[in-house]
Order: C-alpha cells, then structure tokens, then sequence
C-alpha cells in the first residue's frame, strides 16, 4: 500500500494511490487496486482506506469461491506450454486449437468463479455452436474436448471439485439429422396426392 505525490510539468502536486491484498492460501492470487490524479493528500489517505477494504472483501469472495474461469483458463494455458497441463502428452496443433477454442467460446465465464459453472452452462454452449449455421457439430465436439482438458487439469491442481461437462450430450440440429424414411403407406399416398393435384414429379416416379 502506498500514496505516491507526483508533479505536473507545471508545478502543480496530485497523489496516486496502490494498495493490494494477497492470500495467505495461494501465493497466486492477490488484489490491486489503484486511483490516479487525486488533488489532496487527505483525499488520498481517505481513498487508500477504502481500497484497502474493498481489496480485503475481494480477496476474500475470490478465495472462498475459488479462481474466476479467465484465470484458471490462462493457468491451464501455462501449464501445457511448460509441458505441464497433461497427463497424455498432446501435439502443438491440438493444445493450440485448444486454446482457440476455449478463449473464442468461453469468454462470456471468463468473470465466473469456475466452480460455479455448471452442465447448463455448458449445454447452453452447445445449443449456441450447433444453431450457428457456420459452425458443424465438429467445432462442438473439439470445443467439449478443449472443455474437458480445461476441467481435468484444475480438477487435479484442486482449483475445481466437479468437471461440467461429463455427462453433457451434444444434440445435433436437423440439418445434421438423418433424414426420415418414409413407410410404404405413407410412399403410396404420396403418389396419390401427386397424381390428383398432377404434380410434375409424379410422371418421372416409379411406381409399382
């Protein structure tokens, strides 16, 4: 914590406040707060008081609800570059399609604490990459793998209890679907309807 006076090229003072909050838990994690451009020194110490209050609560939320998913994402994201984040060794073309994936799809949690994530989520996730008609139900399926990395290893490093994703199917659109087969019933009166409204396909269908 600190209060820094500053002068501007025309004499003039303000005061630029810092204060941070570490855990005592985990070295990683800390909070800073900072305000710039402060015109008194009493201002300051005032504004320093308050930061330093609302670090502490932050720090505490953040430890009792564990890492938000943006940080466990980029811890993720460093231990597989130190060769680090697997069990299975993977190739670099995967651990960066990986982190295509996850940074592209998931931005939205980046802000949740990653225990709060839950198969809706992740089911919501889905239903959005399987409407984009842009997208195939592969984009999905890697998304879910990338997902699944992500999980496995904060499961194991304890930043996470659950992984979200097991048991989450991927339900794919009618596009993809098979089409239907028609029953022999159902073929004849399809004939019948051509023939009556004299449809033009009905001349060129076999019938029998």
């Amino acid at each position: 914590m600190a209060i820094h006076e500053r002068v501007r090229p025309d004499g003039s003072k303000y005061f630029y406040v810092y204060v941070v909050a570490k855990s005592k838990k985990d070295r990683s994690l800390r909070v800073q707060k900072e305000r710039d451009l402060v015109p008194t020194y009493k201002e300051a110490d005032r504004i320093q008081k308050r930061l330093k209050n609302e670090a502490k609560e932050e720090l505490f939320r953040r430890e009792f609800n564990g890492d938000t998913w943006g940080t466990i994402v980029k811890k993720w994201r460093e231990a597989f570059i130190n060769g680090k984040g697997s069990v299975k060794p993977i190739t670099v073309n995967t651990l960066n399609d990986y982190i295509f994936l996850v940074e592209k799809y998931t931005k939205d949690w980046n802000k949740l604490p990653a225990n709060q994530i839950k198969p809706a989520d992740v089911t919501l996730l889905y239903s959005d990459l399987m409407l984009d008609k842009e997208k195939s139900g592969a984009t999905a399926k890697r998304t879910r793998s990338a997902l699944n990395s992500v999980f496995n290893w904060a499961i194991l490093n304890r930043k996470v209890k659950d992984n979200p994703v097991t048991g989450v199917p991927i339900s794919h659109n009618s596009e993809e679907s098979r089409p239907q087969i028609l029953t022999l019933t159902e073929i004849h009166r399809l004939l019948d309807c051509g023939q009556q409204l004299g449809h033009e396909w009905y001349d060129v269908c076999p019938k029998g």
